[in-house]
């Protein structure tokens, strides 16, 4: 499944089309599409991954998984992550915490947890 969307996190905030892809039982993955995503002093934005795609909790640490609504998870994470990125694009501090995992890489569509494994 493919959402697109807008996201304005706040109302100072840029709107930003997003785009969501889920495949049954396996992890989202979430991008900005437009405007696209910018560095700073020639450095990427933090919690990001390879492709764009942003890094909204940590895989298989029990955050997310299969049985929880995109909507009133992944959705709202995008959307205070671009908060965070707003604020780090004018300050250079990411203030949103989190741990990013090492090599910028999204993992290979990593199965969620609490997904059935196929027979």
């Amino acid at each position: 499944m493919t959402w697109q969307g807008n996201l304005t996190p706040t109302p100072l905030s840029a709107t930003y089309a997003v785009e969501v892809t889920y495949r049954l039982r396996e992890s989202p993955r979430v991008r900005v599409v437009d405007p696209p995503i910018q560095h700073r002093e020639g450095r990427s934005p933090p919690h990001l991954y390879e492709g764009h795609l942003l890094c909204l909790y940590l895989p298989d640490s029990g955050e997310w998984d299969a049985g929880m609504q995109l909507a009133k998870t992944v959705l709202p994470w995008a959307s205070e992550w671009l908060l965070h990125y707003e604020v780090w694009l004018a300050t250079g501090d990411w203030h949103g915490g989190g741990v990013h995992p090492q090599g910028g890489k999204a993992p290979p569509w990593p199965r969620a947890r609490g997904s059935a494994q196929p027979a």
